[in-house]
């Protein structure tokens, strides 16, 4: 039966696969393959039974007879799951495509698989909303629905408003692309989509574009690939390609070795390999051009957690199914474990030396082995009590040939070992980069059903598309996949412990919140007020400067909204004003709000930077001395950066600040990537101090208008550079302090101290209306601001409740009372 569809395709339905999937219709094959082992099974022993008792010749060839029917039905099961299941078809899917772009008409059913065949009916062809209803029952098109989160029942009432003959090329042309044979159902659901304006909608409404719809796709195809793998076991061709099964056999004995080491090859055959690298294999095929060529040894250099060790992973697999140089084959990957190597070296000094080449020597005897070693760094760097430097043990073997060594460090490790040591010319360098979005989305893929089995939990595309959003913004400083993979299992961990059964994206951004202090999800309820309201909650520390409480307050404002562009600073200010007004406070309470405490502060005195070589002391040098700003942002990327008096600070200084700024990223002294785009970065300055406080005195406080006019006094006095200053989100300038406002940051500074004597001594402090009166007056001071109070606190206030604690003079009920009696003038 023929059907055609348009003017260039046709649907024959009188092939072997359309005629399979009636008689499975009818026959139920599934049943069939479900009671032919067992029932076989049953017959065999039955007949042994027999035979031991003795049973009627009529009775034996009954059984017998029984039997082989059974094993006619096993057998014609097998055919069909690897033959018939799995035809060829005698037109391939390009040759395909290439008649219906050349405008040939085209018969297109004999492409179609099996499962396809089975849920396709002639009227189909005709109305593609009930074939697309039937594609989505099938396992492929079903698991990719699960996945994405969507329930079959959303898909009532939508309409594909699309033709059959655009569906066919569009998924022949995804079929295509994946070199397969036969075209899937999750091929078809792809033309679907590709075609359908209103299926586009419907899943951008689910917030899935295009790619992640592909992503889809290829997941489904991946976990189809290794069912059809499975389902081939019995397959000659796979004998074949792994070498035979006494491969193994011509592997040397190892009995030292084994004590210090494991056999990965044997770990890849037990299905105990962690994830699969399938979208890295370019750099699995680079490992075996280096190793593949004489005499030659490997070092991989890559940051903890790119993956290094599955690609060796990735590596012993290949030689285990002879997927390899003809040289490289019926080699044993052995992974030496160092903890074991070490352990006891600083007990008994030259051991570790003395098992390390015992261990090598017993490579070299059996003469097959690739010996991988993981942090080698730990062999090769003499750091600290109990160490080993293992380079000179080393490097006769790597000359002798007689062994094949991959080793594994991070980039900083390798820096010093070459710094110390000879040793990498013998070594060829593979830099192992962090895998990109597609490549750590597909091994969380991998991942996902270990951790949906292990936690008895759904994960569904967008939590681990969440994931590795969340891991690249809010985890800088750990390298990809394993810091998303990392994330995945915590949000599990916390999803189970919580009782849900779906991984939802919002559980990824709970945990990474309570991970950084950072809030991760839209503002809702109480969080919203404080937005709303942040002026009022930092005036709580901060006393006047409105423009300047106004200006962060509206910034940060920006940052938790989305808002900012991800590629510099969340915020940046320079704060202008004289000595003891509220800049430092006013940074302290931003962090405080922002990062959760102010102790996430990297507070630099940038007078200390005003030679040449201070930029050493920021990035570090070398010997990893230094490094006071790069380092801590490394360690706590959620941070503020304050830098005090940046007048001061050399050019070549603010020069780094200028990329900082612009750019949101430095380069250290290792080479590495600082990232400063989680960071607020406030510079003070004294600068101009004098003018602002001839403004006061006139009666007028700083505004905009104002705050141009210093602005230019301070580029035409050559104290900032035009380009340093126009790298700031805002420049706000701070007012000297009148005497009321000082009284008030006398009234802040009590409360403190009251709070901290009751937590610490259990001890009331009641300070008297004049008492604050006189304090105040006591520390205005217009050139010191708060300062000057602060000072008159410790020496009046703080001095009289140490004698008075010490003392002990009142009972502890009693509350100690400070009155303007008590001042000393």
């Amino acid at each position: 039966m023929s059907s055609q569809i348009g003017t260039k395709v046709t649907v024959n339905t009188s092939n072997i696969n359309f005629f399979l999937a009636k008689l499975d219709r009818i026959l139920n094959l599934k049943i069939l393959n479900a009671l032919a082992f067992p029932l076989t099974l049953v017959t065999l022993i039955t007949f042994l039974t027999s035979f031991f008792l003795h049973f009627s010749p009529t009775i034996y060839f009954a059984l017998f007879n029984l039997m082989a029917l059974n094993l006619f039905f096993v057998n014609a099961k097998l055919y069909h799951i690897f033959k018939i299941k799995n035809y060829v078809p005698v037109v391939s899917i390009n040759n395909t495509l290439s008649n219906i772009q050349s405008g040939n008409q085209t018969e297109i059913g004999s492409l179609l698989d099996y499962d396809t065949c089975r849920i396709f009916k002639p009227a189909y062809l005709s109305d593609p909303d009930s074939f697309f209803i039937a594609l989505s029952k099938t396992s492929q098109v079903r698991f990719i629905f699960y996945k994405a989160g969507i329930s079959l029942q959303e898909l009532v009432g939508v309409s594909t408003a699309t033709t059959i003959d655009q569906v066919f090329l569009s998924s022949a042309k995804m079929a295509g692309g994946f070199e397969q044979k036969l075209i899937g159902s999750s091929d078809l659901f792809w033309g679907f989509y590709e075609t359908s304006n209103n299926l586009r909608r419907f899943f951008a409404d689910r917030n899935l574009k295009e790619d992640d719809v592909y992503n889809l796709v290829f997941w489904e195809k991946t976990i189809w690939d290794e069912e059809q793998k499975k389902r081939h076991f019995l397959d000659p061709d796979h004998w074949i390609s792994t070498g035979g099964i006494g491969k193994s056999w011509s592997a040397g004995y190892t009995q030292n070795l084994d004590i210090y080491a494991k056999d990965m090859t044997e770990i890849i055959a037990k299905g105990l390999a962690r994830y699969s690298v399938i979208s890295r294999m370019e750099l699995v095929d680079t490992m075996q051009t280096i190793l593949t060529k004489n005499h030659s040894h490997l070092i991989m250099v890559g940051e903890a957690g790119v993956g290094k060790k599955s690609l060796v992973r990735e590596f012993a697999k290949q030689v285990l199914y002879g997927k390899v140089m003809p040289s490289l084959r019926y080699r044993r990957i052995l992974e030496l474990e160092t903890g074991a190597l070490l352990a006891g070296a600083s007990q008994k000094e030259g051991e570790v030396e003395l098992r390390f080449k015992s261990i090598l020597d017993d490579a070299c005897r059996a003469g097959n082995i690739i010996l991988f070693i993981d942090d080698i760094d730990a062999l090769l760097l003499e750091e600290g009590q109990g160490s080993v430097n293992a380079a000179q043990v080393l490097i006769p073997y790597l000359e002798s040939g007689a062994l094949q060594l991959i080793g594994a460090t991070t980039p900083e490790k390798w820096h010093k070992i070459c710094a110390n040591s000879k040793i990498n010319n013998y070594f060829n360098k593979l830099v192992i980069p962090e895998g990109d979005e597609n490549v750590t989305l597909r091994i969380l893929q991998d991942l996902s059903f270990q951790f949906e089995y292990k936690y008895k939990i759904t994960v569904t595309y967008q939590s681990l598309k969440e994931a590795y959003r969340d891991a690249k913004k809010y985890i800088p400083y750990k390298a990809f996949p394993a810091k998303a993979i990392d994330l995945l299992e915590e949000s599990c961990i916390k999803a189970q412990n919580m009782g849900l059964k779906v991984l939802s994206p919002e559980i990824i951004q709970k945990t990474i919140s309570q991970n950084t202090n950072i809030p991760v999800q839209e503002a809702s309820g109480n969080e919203k007020d404080v937005l709303l309201n942040l002026e009022n909650f930092l005036h709580q520390r901060v006393v006047g400067q409105d423009d300047a409480v106004k200006a962060v307050a509206n910034a940060m404002r920006r940052a938790r909204a989305g808002l900012e562009s991800g590629k510099r600073p969340v915020a940046s200010f320079l704060f202008l004003g004289p000595t003891g007004v509220g800049k430092t406070e006013l940074s302290k309470a931003l962090a405080e709000s922002y990062f959760g405490s102010e102790q996430n502060m990297v507070r630099l005195d940038m007078s200390e930077y005003q030679n040449d070589d201070a930029i050493y002391k920021l990035l570090g040098n070398d010997n990893d001395a230094g490094g006071y700003l790069t380092k801590p942002i490394r360690e706590k990327p959620f941070s503020l950066v304050l830098l005090d008096e940046i007048e001061k600070a050399s050019p070549d200084i603010l020069n780094l600040f200028l990329q900082i700024l612009d750019d949101g990223r430095i380069t250290d002294n290792l080479e590495r990537t600082i990232d400063f785009t989680h960071t607020i970065i406030i510079a003070t300055s004294n600068a101009g101090s004098e003018i602002i406080r001839e403004r006061a005195a006139e009666g007028n406080s700083s505004n905009k208008e104002f705050a141009k006019i210093l602005l230019d006094k301070l580029l035409r006095d050559g104290i900032f550079r035009p380009e340093f200053v126009n790298r700031f989100d805002s420049m706000i300038t701070f007012d000297p302090l009148s005497e009321f406002q000082i009284r008030e940051i006398a009234e802040l500074m009590i409360k403190e101290i009251q709070k901290k004597l009751l937590t610490e001594r259990d001890r009331k402090l009641e300070v008297t209306s004049q008492a604050v009166t006189k304090l105040a007056s006591l520390g205005f001071n217009p050139q010191f601001g708060a300062r000057e109070m602060r000072r008159v606190m410790q020496e009046q206030l703080e001095n009289f409740i140490a004698k008075k604690v010490l003392g002990d003079e009142e009972d502890k009920d009693t509350p100690i009372v400070f009155d303007v009696g008590d001042i000393e003038e």
